[in-house]
């Protein structure tokens, strides 16, 4: 250490620039520091601020400390010193002559791979467009005019009476904005955002502006490739005070609130029509754009930095991020090591620990929505990709890291109940995710019955009599409706009429006394004319005697229109009701496609009706191997408050998101009208020893052959 001391400490660029900071909340001064070359600013407590004060040429460690020391009241040790300068030689903030390997190295080293730089930017990066600074110095005297006193006072009172109408009609907003919720309307809402954007952006310019910070960029800057501008106001740490930084950040969301403010009140007094829809636009793009966009701290938008300013903590974010992995290395390891940061008060801890946990919360949904958007919506193969991308950055990446920093630790681990509980812990998951256990399986099922009839007209008519009613038993062939046809009756008696004149030509020519040899030649045409005829007419009167519909089986009537009255016109293939034998009850289950293998034909089963959660035996009796595409049932519908996720096609049929497929179980010791068919439930049992693990591998490789389309 001795030697240390000696040496000569090596001395900063010329080219750096300080500019005084806001006080830290304990009221010691800071600096920020400038580097004009990366155009990157660094904040310098007071300590590192005295170092850099009293550094002069050619001197040493121990005449620094020594300097420092007697000059002023803080006492600065060795160790501080000295991570001061390393730090400074990491950011290479040092004036320290580099050889020309040595700089091809590190420039080597600061190289990314483009499939690395686009794994962790392909959501966010910055396209620089101009700079604006002379065209806002030009035109501030402009923006002015509309942040004077009279101004503000009358935003103030829009934004209130927006509100207001916001609220009292607030479901009207909401059902409109669904009404909108259609690619057209996404193309306007979009494109209506970027305009908004401009105003938003041009707020913060103006407002850093008027505090003399010059903005040198402006551009756009790509979210899930959709384009949004940006304003660089990073001369912003130039400014002493927090709250003028707090003013150029808040400035964009000032400008949209006013803007939402103005459009919401507009809407709520304007008639319907097409000047109603571009205010309704504008207002739920600026509420959105605001609330759930700009007012987010989780990314790094206005909100993060309004936080940074109210906290008075600078790069919140890493410095969030350092205290929460700390904490939960405490936690969880019993590593007692000391903290990233000290001075930070346990309130001030708690509350970065809080926000790192919520920010890497709402980037993996985030980012797992916008996947499922993708996949659903767009091309399947890149959305299982970006599902994959996620599952690597939010999941398999900090792990790994994680357990990386552990080795370089290993020295600091110590025994201790946190960390045998977590080991515990750790180990118990694995054991319940890797090695094959029992394992109980569960389907969305649905009560059906064996045997039904649907009741449909076979031919346009008039109902002539209706024997039955709804919920009544019916036997074997009993009648149910009598359907009269005039024009099947009509085309009948024609029919008939047409072969009595046919069969009359066919005698003329067979036995006529005054009939030419020629005339018998026509014999074999009337024949089958004839034989047509008698075939067609056979036809008419099978399908005269179905309007005469009748019972199948023995059952009972349900589903019954009770809108049918005698003397009603019907159309043919019209479904009026079913029967159904109520005393044979079986459940139809539906098992998705990685779990098709574990149900076989004869494995018993059980049913658990939801209505009472009571149990029946029962056993597969079949199995059906084709993917159901369309769900008959929709009391188990997502759309309907059920477990099966659906979507409605163009038709209007419910169509599965997912691949299902189908089994039977037919229920043994059900009494009669024990419980109606259509009921929701779910079958159970007790399957084969299987690893979680291995089975969610094998829906894995299921989703990529899939959707690989081989």
């Amino acid at each position: 250490m001795s030697d240390q001391k000696e040496k000569f400490l090596p001395r900063f660029r010329k080219d750096l620039e300080f500019y005084p900071g806001p006080d830290d909340p304990d009221g010691s001064p800071t600096y920020n520091l400038f580097d004009p070359i990366k155009g990157q600013y660094y904040k310098i407590k007071w300590v590192q601020y005295l170092i850099f004060r009293n550094l002069t040429n050619d001197i040493t460690l121990s005449v620094l400390l020594e300097r420092i020391n007697k000059k002023t009241t803080t006492k600065v040790t060795e160790e501080q010193i000295s991570h001061f300068f390393n730090h400074a030689a990491t950011l290479g903030l040092l004036a320290i002559p580099k050889s020309s390997d040595q700089m091809e190295k590190e420039a080597e080293m600061l190289k990314v791979h483009p499939l690395k730089w686009l794994l962790f930017n392909y959501l966010y990066f910055r396209v620089p467009l101009c700079n604006p600074d002379k065209f806002l110095d030009r035109t501030l005297p402009i923006a002015k005019l509309f942040v004077s006193r009279p101004m503000i006072v009358l935003y103030v009172v829009v934004f209130l009476l927006g509100t207001v109408q916001l609220l009292a009609r607030f479901d009207e907003f909401i059902n409109t904005f669904t009404y909108f919720f259609s690619l057209k309307g996404i193309i306007i809402f979009g494109l209506s955002m970027n305009c908004i954007k401009i105003l938003h952006e041009l707020g913060h310019a103006y407002t850093a502006k008027y505090y003399g910070v010059n903005v040198q960029k402006m551009g756009l800057v790509f979210l899930v490739l959709w384009p949004v501008m940006f304003t660089d106001v990073t001369d912003g740490w130039r400014l002493p005070k927090r709250r003028q930084r707090f003013a150029i950040s808040i400035a964009g969301v000032a400008v949209e609130l006013v803007i939402a403010g103005i459009s919401t009140l507009c809407w709520a007094i304007s008639s319907p029509g097409i000047f109603q829809s571009v205010f309704f636009i504008i207002a739920s793009t600026t509420w959105i754009s605001t609330l759930i966009v700009n007012l987010n701290p989780a990314m790094r938008f206005d909100g993060y930095y309004l936080l940074c300013d109210l906290w008075g903590v600078d790069n919140l974010q890493s410095r969030s991020f350092a205290m929460a992995q700390w904490k939960l290395r405490k936690m969880f390891l019993g590593l007692n090591v000391p903290p990233p940061e000290n001075g930070l008060s346990k309130k001030r801890i708690r509350g970065m620990v809080l926000y790192s946990l919520y920010t890497w919360t709402y980037r993996v949904f985030l980012y797992t929505a916008i996947a499922l958007f993708v996949y659903t919506y767009f091309t399947k193969v890149l959305g299982v990709f970006l599902f994959v991308l996620e599952v690597g950055v939010f999941l398999v990446w900090p792990i790994a890291s994680e357990l990386s920093q552990w080795k370089k630790m290993r020295r600091a681990f110590r025994i201790n109940t946190r960390l045998l509980s977590t080991v515990f812990a750790v180990l118990l998951f694995l054991t319940w995710f890797v090695v094959p256990l029992p394992h109980t399986e569960s389907f969305i099922a649905v009560t059906k019955v064996c045997n039904e009839q649907v009741l449909y007209i076979p031919y346009d008519g008039i109902v002539k009599k209706i024997y039955v009613d709804r919920d009544v038993p019916v036997a074997e062939g009993e009648k149910i409706l009598q359907i009269s046809s005039e024009e099947l009756s009509s085309e009948i008696k024609q029919l008939l009429f047409q072969k009595d004149i046919i069969e009359q030509q066919i005698r003329i020519i067979t036995f006529g006394e005054n009939e030419k040899e020629d005339d018998k030649a026509y014999l074999p045409e009337k024949e089958a004319e004839l034989a047509g005829t008698v075939e067609r007419l056979k036809g008419l009167i099978a399908l005269n005697e179905e309007l005469t519909l009748k019972a199948n089986f023995n059952g009972e009537v349900y589903d019954w229109d009770k809108e049918l009255y005698v003397n009603q016109p019907v159309s043919k293939d019209q479904i009026i009701g079913k029967i159904a034998d109520v005393t044979k009850m079986q459940v139809l289950a539906f098992i998705p496609e990685e779990s098709i293998d574990t149900l076989k034909e004869g494995q018993e089963v059980s049913f658990v009706l939801l209505s009472s959660y009571q149990s029946y035996k029962g056993v597969v009796t079949q199995v059906i191997q084709n993917r159901t595409e369309f769900l008959n049932y929709p009391q188990i519908a997502s759309t309907n408050g059920g477990d099966l996720p659906v979507t409605l096609d163009e038709e209007g049929k419910l169509q599965l998101v997912d691949s299902y497929y189908t089994a039977i179980v037919t229920l043994e010791d059900v009494e009669p009208g024990q419980f109606a068919f259509g009921e929701r439930g779910y079958v159970e049992f007790t399957g084969p020893s299987r690893s979680k693990m291995v089975k969610v591998l094998h829906s894995f490789k299921n989703l990529l052959w899939r959707e690989s389309g081989i």
